[in-house]
């Protein structure tokens, strides 16, 4: 081969490589995709590479500082924000590039905190919790509280009243119109110690006569040493656990305050528990009533008896707080009610007059016929100014003092006759048949 052929192949063979590159670089195109574009800070995002051209190198400038030679990265965006990223891809050959200018979006997480009204306290403590979140991207659009004694909440600013002692860890949750959320927890938060109860008896809260000593029994409850400070209700007071006072006639309200050394607080108030001289024994009753009419009696004494008994004069007698009466018997009887309450008992008479009924009776002239029409002629003979009210047995009455009456219909019949005297008692009579 001459000198002149292998010259010409050189410069043939250069001119096909520099085609070839010409060629290669043409098809090299940078090209990338990312999943999510948008999110809650911290937010991981994948990037896959598109790049047409084989290329066989990356560098990526992920806008947040992070550089990368991987075909396919990831990273992690802490901060808000929107960030651009660069890919540039090369073959060995050549080189070409991509930028997205703003490309990811990350939403900053909200910033989430709290105060509550008092950390420590004794049961029952209630404590106002106040939301104090912001939000650098959007608003807040929920707030979740778990008070850390099973009871949560989603109001912004809750109250909640802690029932039992214990140390309690509280935690909010708060979400924004990004739907990012961040929790804050403040361990054993509130510290609720044992509370105190007030409670207490006492002896004969009814007595009879003045003056009259009454002894209290102090059964409050409650962790560490107790003090206790009473208000009998008539000026006077005690520090005792278990004070006795004397009162004189009146009618007394009882205070107990009862308060431990931890600071814990409890209050009983019984409204007129203690009534001296003042029972008052009453009853209602009618002043007259019927013979056989049924009536109630009414017990209104107070304070309440614990027991009463009755005594109603014609040989009867009741334990009953209302008895229902009736009197068999005319005349004017005494009913006397016999109050017992702790420690003494009080009584009250009242008269009763017992009216009598008219004595109602009657007779035809005639009580068999075999044929109708039968005209009957009825004959009263109750006694008395009497108003009257007949029912014949066959649907028809009358209001005449001597009536007649024309059966149409043969058949038996059961005749009654009732009498209304002056003094508004009554007397049925029926003849059946």
């Amino acid at each position: 081969m001459s000198a002149g052929t292998v010259y010409h192949r050189k410069i043939i063979f250069t001119i096909i490589t520099l085609l070839l590159q010409c060629r290669l670089s043409a098809q090299l195109s940078a090209a990338f995709t990312a999943t999510p574009l948008a999110g809650c800070s911290p937010i991981v995002v994948q990037f896959t590479d598109q790049s047409t051209g084989n290329p066989t190198q990356w560098k990526w400038d992920l806008g947040n500082g992070v550089i990368s030679f991987l075909q396919n990265p990831s990273t992690t965006y802490f901060n808000g924000g929107t960030y651009t990223v660069k890919l540039v891809v090369r073959n060995g050959i050549s080189a070409d590039s991509i930028v997205k200018s703003q490309y990811i979006t990350v939403f900053a997480a909200p910033v989430v905190n709290f105060i509550a009204s008092d950390t420590s306290g004794c049961f029952p403590f209630p404590v106002q919790f106040t939301d104090l979140s912001t939000s650098p991207n959007g608003t807040i659009s929920s707030w979740l509280w778990d008070f850390g004694d099973g009871a949560v909440s989603a109001l912004r600013n809750p109250q909640h009243v802690y029932t039992t002692s214990g140390n309690f860890t509280v935690t909010l949750k708060i979400t924004n119109s990004n739907g990012c959320f961040k929790l804050l927890s403040h361990p054993q938060y509130i510290d609720v110690t044992d509370g105190v109860r007030a409670g207490f008896t006492n002896t004969s809260p009814a007595q009879c006569s003045v003056p009259a000593t009454i002894s209290f029994t102090n059964t409050s409850t409650g962790g560490g040493s107790l003090n206790f400070t009473w208000d009998f209700g008539d000026g006077t007071g005690s520090n005792l656990a278990n004070p006795v006072h004397v009162y004189s006639a009146g009618t007394y309200s009882v205070t107990l305050v009862t308060e431990s050394a931890l600071g814990c607080r409890d209050t009983l108030v019984k409204t007129n528990l203690i009534s001296i001289g003042a029972i008052n024994s009453q009853f209602n009753s009618p002043d007259s009533v019927c013979l056989d009419q049924p009536f109630t009696i009414t017990n209104t004494t107070t304070p309440v008896p614990i027991a009463s008994h009755w005594d109603f004069g014609d040989g009867t007698s009741s334990t009953e707080i209302n008895p229902v009466k009736k009197y068999t018997s005319a005349g004017i009887f005494t009913i006397k009610l016999v109050n017992t309450f702790s420690g003494c008992m009080d009584s009250i008479i009242k008269a009763i007059t017992v009216r009598p009924g008219p004595a109602t009776d009657f007779s035809a002239n005639q009580t068999q016929y075999c044929t109708v029409p039968f005209t009957a002629n009825f004959i009263n003979q109750t006694t008395g100014n009497n108003t009257y009210l007949w029912n014949f047995g066959d649907g028809a009455t009358s209001t005449d003092a001597n009536p007649v009456h024309i059966y149409t219909v043969a058949g038996t019949y059961s005749v009654t006759l009732i009498a209304l005297n002056e003094t508004g008692c009554s007397d049925t009579l029926t003849k059946p048949d």
